[in-house]
């Protein structure tokens, strides 16, 4: 099996990610703790992969998908949830935002901004993961640490 692919040919690559706090208008009650980057790029990843980007239907992962806590399973890890995701120039954007009273997404975007805070030059990313059909079906987007 090639490295970097799974089991029942599932898929999982890794990005940087980008956190973004975007105040309330006077409309809104609350803040929205919005995530935004690139999942995926054209370019060989650390796992040797390239994953074509033309090639991936996310459609589910607009309708039913979630942000996920590095791929794992349970409600738990259930952490956000995409409003937008479009493959551009420099690959596959996603956006969308992470659940407020909800201890793991807490604790990813603590964790956001405590790196960016601490001018660390560690990162959280995105990993893509989905199943592999005669296109690459996005099911989740996860956090994860630079593998």
């Amino acid at each position: 099996m090639p490295k970097g692919w799974t089991s029942d040919d599932t898929f999982s690559f890794w990005m940087p990610a980008q956190a973004i706090l975007s105040k309330g208008s006077a409309g809104d009650k609350e803040d929205k703790r919005w995530i935004q980057g690139i999942a995926s790029t054209a370019a060989r990843d650390l796992q040797g992969e390239i994953v074509d980007q033309k090639g991936i239907d996310f459609s589910y992962f607009m309708k039913h998908g979630y942000f996920n806590n590095d791929h794992k399973p349970g409600f738990k890890n259930k952490v956000g949830q995409p409003t937008e995701c479009c493959v551009t120039s420099n690959g596959l954007w996603v956006k969308g935002f992470l659940f407020k009273n909800h201890e793991v997404a807490d604790d990813i975007w603590e964790l956001l901004n405590s790196l960016d805070r601490s001018e660390s030059d560690r990162r959280l990313g995105f990993s893509i993961q989905g199943k592999v059909k005669k296109v690459k079906i996005l099911r989740s987007v996860g956090f994860r640490t630079l593998p």
